[in-house]
């Protein structure tokens, strides 16, 4: 499972820059919500809370780390930080969703589709200073 979350993470990752960096070249990977959709299915895969946690943050880990693969273009700190914090919360929702009960498995997919919600509103969510769309 470490081997998919690192080439899953640095290919998410890599596309993603592509992505914004080629005209015409669309894949709707260049979001939060798929983002954070990748450490939670990582963390669907983890046999227990703590490691699904940590195969979300190294998943978003490896993600940042082929997005910048080619240069540094932005606070790199801050996006490593709220990659390893965000990935280990939607890393452990993703082992909540599918190893708990009802209750939580629900709010685990709660969180993940307010995500997606907030960003189709086109609202702005300032986080250490940044604007993520």
């Amino acid at each position: 499972m470490i081997r998919i979350c690192i080439a899953g993470g640095t290919a998410l990752g890599l596309l993603s820059r592509l992505e914004e960096a080629t005209p015409g070249f669309y894949l709707a990977i260049s979001t939060s919500s798929v983002w954070l959709a990748a450490a939670f299915a990582a963390g669907w895969g983890g046999r227990r809370p703590w490691p699904a946690a940590g195969l979300g943050a190294l998943t978003l880990s490896c993600a940042n780390a082929g997005y910048y693969l080619r240069g540094v273009y932005g606070p790199l700190e801050r996006w490593v930080l709220l990659g390893l914090l965000a990935g280990a919360v939607f890393g452990g929702l993703g082992y909540a969703c599918r190893s708990c009960a009802a209750p939580w498995r629900q709010l685990a997919v709660a969180a993940l589709l307010a995500v997606g919600l907030f960003e189709l509103t086109g609202a702005q969510l300032p986080v250490f200073g940044l604007s993520l769309p």
